[in-house]
């Protein structure tokens, strides 16, 4: 399996999708709708049942920013493990429509950041609100 990583406009995207002999998805009228990042959120919380593994991970790293290695160990999962979190949470995510509405990345990024640089990864302050106000965390 050969995996691109394509970061550019949704101009950019189609121009390159084109290329590559594929259609790109068409949207319909509620796709470009723009709705408010809190209730993408929401939508995305409420979309299925929330496995323990994301809880865990919700309730970690809303107390701060760490770096990788303490929120692997807190996580209390092997490498393996925390993969397959993440892979299912990106699912989720990625598989909300709310969240492409407001905006977001399709991926981790819509709720959390990751500073290459130090090595360390927080949730966003408005997806902890969330987390908070739907009683997650």
């Amino acid at each position: 399996m050969k995996i691109t990583i394509f970061e550019g406009t949704p101009e950019e995207y189609k121009l390159v999708a084109e290329s590559l002999g594929k259609k790109p998805n068409e949207s319909t009228e509620k796709d470009k709708e723009s709705i408010d990042v809190k209730e993408a959120y929401r939508a995305m919380l409420k979309r299925a049942p929330i496995h323990q593994g994301q809880r865990d991970l919700y309730k970690i790293l809303s107390k701060g920013e760490m770096i990788w290695t303490e929120y692997n160990k807190k996580m209390g999962r092997t490498p393996e493990q925390i993969r397959g979190v993440h892979g299912a949470l990106g699912r989720r995510i990625n598989g909300t429509p709310e969240i492409h509405q407001a905006g977001l990345a399709g991926n981790m990024s819509a709720i959390s950041n990751w500073d290459n640089s130090t090595g360390k990864t927080s949730l966003k302050p408005l997806f902890i609100e969330v987390l908070k106000e739907e009683e997650l965390i």
